[in-house]
């Protein structure tokens, strides 16, 4: 079962490397995207599956085989759900997207796949605050991403549109940017992606 997947690769399992390379090598990557695509309106089981791949992403070797096996965008997919259970979830996914998108050799696919506006999503989602800490915490991994993403040209050329660019200066205007120690956490590279487009 997923949970048992799960347990193999959360602390205090000592194993957690080697247990998410074994993962990987018998196929339980594909097999937790599967579970990603086919249960969609099971936030518990969306939320587990996140955070099991997140954690799968323990080494550059691992996140890269992510990124091969299209985990980015699979866990992106769920991001959209109404369902508040699965504010941890959507945690897990944005900080396993941030992971990848640290890899530059990843950023072309990750662009070709439409993660930059995925991304841009979820800033747009996130800036209300309505999930209190865990929005932030989304908003937060979510801008350091963007940021990483734009180290593409690719990226940069997605961006240049109206709906894209409103959403990202919006940010600056959000119930997140009145609270000074809040801005503090997603403003930064909020600016960088502003003067990269500019």
């Amino acid at each position: 079962t997923i949970s048992c997947i799960s347990a193999l690769v959360t602390p205090p399992n000592p194993n957690i490397r080697d247990n998410a390379h074994a993962l990987k090598s018998c196929g339980g990557i594909k097999i937790l995207i599967e579970a990603l695509n086919n249960h969609g309106s099971d936030p518990e089981l969306l939320t587990l599956v996140s955070q099991t791949l997140e954690k799968c992403g323990c080494d550059s070797t691992m996140i890269a085989a992510l990124a091969t096996e299209g985990v980015a965008k699979a866990v992106m997919c769920p991001l959209g759900a109404p369902y508040p259970e699965f504010s941890e979830g959507r945690i897990a996914a944005v900080r396993l997207v941030r992971k990848i998108a640290s890899l530059e050799s990843t950023l072309d696919d990750l662009v070709a796949q439409g993660i930059t506006q995925s991304v841009i999503g979820v800033i747009g989602a996130s800036t209300s605050l309505v999930h209190g800490d865990k929005d932030v915490t989304v908003l937060s991994d979510a801008s350091f991403t963007l940021s990483s993403l734009t180290n593409s040209g690719t990226a940069i050329d997605s961006l240049v549109n109206e709906r894209d660019i409103a959403t990202i200066v919006g940010v600056l205007g959000s119930n997140a940017a009145v609270n000074r120690s809040v801005a503090s956490k997603f403003l930064k590279p909020v600016f960088r992606v502003l003067q990269r487009i500019a």
